[in-house]
């Protein structure tokens, strides 16, 4: 069974002593720590035999390669493992008292503290010399003994004929003739008079070797190969073991530099030398700290990753001592600062510890007691959420996450804003690109927004479109925009999805039972406020500088997503505080669309055939909108009181911050990639003809689905499904929420799975799950989600008015003409309901038989379920009012093939009889 570690809080951080007699789980590289016992055995028993091979022959020296090398990512623990290592010697059962004592442990020495010139060499000679001085100082209390004073009489000769050889050549410059030669001489016997002095070294000491170590030499850049060559000329002797700590790969690199300035560097101009000079390098670099660092003197320190499983963080509260896996450490900073967020895609972007020195300092800076809300009940003081989440906010910079960075700065503006403060979503860094391109604030901010939207742009068809929306993304932001996170497509404006004044005009009013505004007329009369005008009040814009002689209402859904942001966020039950923030949000142009990106940018179009009745400017009806909103949305709080008083909704910013992304990308990918994407009308029978028939009210419904789906999503433990929701152009499914549920496999199957990981658990206890449920269900209940559900309705006719398009439960097809007889040509639009119908009647023959279609199975579907058939589809209502010879033309002006589906289902049709 493996050992627990332990990362105990309650030490002070200048401690790292971690090996005791009896405390083993505090040094967490257990392998590392056998395999040093091991090496410095071996090395140990080297100097041994050693000791006996100078003593028979003194003049005979010989050189060990015996350098261990700890080596380790950044924040893996060198430091603290080198500074640890007597302690391990001393601690270790696998040899005696005697082997214990047998090595001496000088300081750590730190090359990255040499000053100036300071040789190595030297440091280390002078680390020796201190260690010496303080045992002869201790020993003259001892005894005085005649022994003791030739001992230091011979350190003080061999350090004298050290020093003298270790001199550079530039100090020789005052030299001349035999003085010169002979100064020479003493440097050619360093590796000798290196012996004897660590011969007498030990002997003062009274150990077998010495035991160096050596840290953070991969640090000193300029001085790194320095280190190391010293390294392999003079601790090469076998009374010596350095231990080395450093990341081999940048030893590679930093030795590579060396040898690469050495073999072609003043060669530039010849590529052959470089070419051959780059191969040459490489060769001795890995040979040249292949000698240096043997293989089998190697330590590599394990990574974070291998160490979590066996780590325990413990503290103490009074008596009782506290313990948490780092599994059990991580779910309280899930639910801390990712509340309701359980999914693998959320969690993705957590700054996680990459090292072990990582891990210690947010264990320290967020304690898991501080976090721990079931401490709450033993009253154990804990800071307010304003500290912990400024903690998680410098964490997260540390980090360099962006993704985690603007969720807990958007929380600290939550926290922070003055509860008279009128909500804005824009003043939330999650949601404002162009906060997040702050130079001087995130100077960190790494992600490509420019270019990310130029390429969702281009899926843009029409040139003019493009053209305006570039002009004013171009005005704001450019290749140097970047952001702290990765944001979704902006809504880009498109001359097709917007509603004309006419449409508005001729559609009929339909109101929600039950609903009336609190705002009062002059007569003391209730107005009560259509479906229609708060769609269009909340999903449409027109207000924005413009060339053409006329207004469009284009749809956008972010001032959507704001009020659904608003009612969570800042929860409130104060009537006039809820019609004052939601009337400031209506007023405003939605604040993820391209017009308020740049709102004095004009936009230009050439339409000549705009409709010029759109120069009628109607009054304003969001004074309206907002107190019927109001009402609606505080008897909605007031229905899902026990979910706000369980969970502060204001650390919902990374739930909405992901809800946001995923749906404005999905909601764009569908606009791109299905509503706006031209179809060859010449084409084959497809599934699908088209969106010829979207209505507002569709467009809110897909947009709605999308958003319940990423809420849910966020909410299932591990992978949910990923396609996206709500796309289809059979009108009866998106129209229909019966149908809907019945045929959806995304939605549907990710509430499926949060509702079966909540049924062991319970609201009441603030359970993950039970909270997410409840949080997904009250958004399902939400108003304004609620809005588009119209009873397997439409209203509000995308694009220009069409006369025949403005009944609400009727699909949009032109009256037929009474006794047709004959019939040389349809024209196109007809063509294209006919179209439609077959798409239509296909999908539902899927549904409900779930087999491969034949003119004949397709026929006795329809005989014998026409009256189901004539209720879930209008079109096949409106299809059956027309002669046999009406599809007869269709057949012939399309030049079907029979033995395709398109002619399998008209086939059907002509010979079912149900057609005069």
């Amino acid at each position: 069974m493996s050992q627990t570690h332990i990362l105990n809080l309650d030490k002070n951080e200048f401690r790292d002593d971690f090996i005791g007699k009896d405390n083993l789980n505090e040094l967490w590289q257990d392998e590392a720590r056998e395999g040093l016992i091991g090496r410095l055995q071996t090395c140990l028993a080297e100097a041994k035999h050693y000791a006996k091979s100078r003593a028979d022959n003194p003049h005979k020296t010989w050189l060990s390669h015996n350098a261990i090398l700890v080596s380790g990512q950044r924040g893996t623990g060198k430091t603290v493992f080198l500074r640890n290592s007597q302690a391990i010697w001393r601690n270790a059962n696998q040899q005696s008292n005697d082997d214990k004592s047998a090595l001496c442990f000088l300081d750590v020495i730190d090359p990255t503290m040499l000053v100036n010139d300071d040789s190595f060499a030297n440091v280390i000679v002078a680390q020796i010399y201190s260690k010496i001085e303080k045992q002869l100082l201790h020993l003259a209390h001892v005894s005085g003994s005649s022994s003791r004073q030739t001992d230091k009489n011979k350190f003080t000769q061999a350090l004298k004929k050290l020093a003298d050889s270790l001199g550079k050549s530039s100090e020789f410059n005052g030299h001349t003739g035999i003085d010169k030669i002979q100064h020479y001489k003493s440097g050619i016997h360093i590796e000798s008079y290196f012996h004897e002095f660590i011969e007498i070294s030990i002997k003062i000491l009274g150990c077998k070797a010495l035991v160096l170590p050596i840290d953070d030499v991969d640090m000193a850049l300029d001085r790194a190969f320095e280190v190391v060559d010293d390294v392999r000329r003079l601790l090469g002797c076998p009374y010596i073991i350095p231990i080395v700590s450093g990341d081999m790969r940048l030893y590679e690199h930093m030795t590579r530099v060396h040898f690469d300035d050495k073999a072609y560097k003043k060669h530039r101009h010849n590529q052959a030398l470089i070419d051959e000079g780059k191969a040459v390098t490489k060769e001795l670099t890995t040979a040249y700290l292949t000698k240096v660092f043997p293989n089998q003197m190697r330590l590599s320190l394990l990574p974070i990753s291998r160490l979590v499983n066996s780590l325990k963080i413990v503290q103490n509260l009074g008596s009782e001592q506290l313990g948490y896996s780092i599994k059990e450490y991580n779910q309280l900073l899930f639910k801390s600062f990712y509340p309701l967020c359980n999914n693998k895609e959320v969690l993705q972007h957590w700054p996680e510890p990459e090292s072990s020195r990582e891990l210690v300092q947010l264990a320290r800076a967020i304690p898991p007691c501080h976090i721990d809300e079931s401490l709450s009940q033993k009253e154990v003081p804990q800071p307010d959420n304003k500290t912990l989440w400024e903690s998680y906010a410098n964490w997260a910079e540390q980090k360099k996450n962006g993704v985690a960075y603007t969720n807990a700065a958007s929380y600290l503006t939550l926290v922070n804003r003055n509860t008279e403060q009128l909500f804005d979503i824009q003043k939330l860094l999650s949601f404002n690109p162009k906060m997040q391109m702050d130079k001087e604030l995130y100077p960190w901010a790494r992600v490509h927004f420019y270019k990310q939207q130029t390429a969702e742009m281009a899926k843009i068809e029409s040139e003019k479109d493009r053209t305006n929306n570039k002009d004013i993304l171009d005005s704001v932001f450019n290749a140097q925009s970047l952001t702290l996170r990765s944001m979704p497509p902006l809504e880009f404006f498109d001359f097709k999805l917007f509603i004309s004044q006419t449409t508005i005009n001729n559609t009929p009013k339909t109101f929600q039972e039950g609903s009336q505004s609190s705002t009062e007329l002059s007569n003391n009369a209730q107005e009560r406020v259509s479906t229609e005008q708060l769609l269009l009040d909340i999903f449409t814009h027109r207000d924005f500088y413009s060339t053409m002689s006329n207004t469009y209402r284009f749809v956008f859904m972010s001032r959507s997503f704001e009020l659904i942001a608003y009612s969570f966020l800042s929860p409130t039950v104060d009537q006039k505080k809820l019609t004052d923030n939601i009337m400031a949000i209506l007023s405003r142009a939605p604040f993820y669309s391209i017009f308020n990106m740049n709102m004095t940018k004009a936009v230009f179009n050439d339409d000549d055939d705009a409709e010029t009745d759109e120069l009628e400017r109607t009054q304003s009806t969001q004074a309206s909108t907002a107190a019927e909103l109001s009402n609606r949305i505080a008897k909605w709080h007031s229905d899902n009181k026990a979910l706000f008083e369980q969970i502060d909704t204001r650390k919902l910013t990374e739930l909405f911050a992901y809800m946001f992304n995923k749906t404005f990308t999905a909601f764009n990918l569908f606009k791109y990639q299905n509503l706006l994407k031209t179809e060859d009308r010449r084409s084959l029978f497809r599934k699908s003809q088209g969106y010829k028939d979207e209505h507002l009210s569709d467009l809110a419904t897909r947009f709605n689905y999308m958003l319940l789906n990423s809420a849910y999503s966020a909410g299932v433990q591990g992978e949910a499904i990923a396609a996206n929701v709500a796309i289809t152009s059979n009108y009866s499914t998106i129209r229909d929420r019966a149908e809907f549920e019945r045929t959806d496999r995304t939605l549907m199957r990710n509430r499926a799975f949060l509702e079966e990981q909540s049924k062991s658990s319970d609201l009441t206890t603030s359970d993950t799950s039970s909270l997410t449920l409840a949080f997904c269900q009250a958004l399902e209940q939400h108003p304004i989600i609620k809005l588009s559900n119209l009873d397997k309705g439409k209203t509000l006719m995308l694009g220009k008015y069409r006369e025949a398009a403005v009944a609400k439960n009727d699909a949009v097809f032109m009256q037929p003409q009474k006794d047709i007889q004959k019939i040389d040509s349809l024209d196109e639009e007809l063509n294209d309901q006919i179209y439609t119908t077959l798409a239509e009647l296909l999908d539902l023959y899927h549904i409900d038989e779930q087999t491969r279609a034949s003119t004949a199975r397709l026929r006795n579907w329809l005989t014998q379920n026409t009256d189901n058939i004539v209720k879930r589809s209008p079109a096949f209502k409106w299809l059956l009012q027309y002669p046999r010879v009406v599809l007869q033309q269709f057949k012939k002006d399309r030049k079907l093939n029979a033995q395709s589906d398109e002619g399998k289902v008209l086939s059907s049709l002509i010979v079912s009889g149900l057609f005069k």
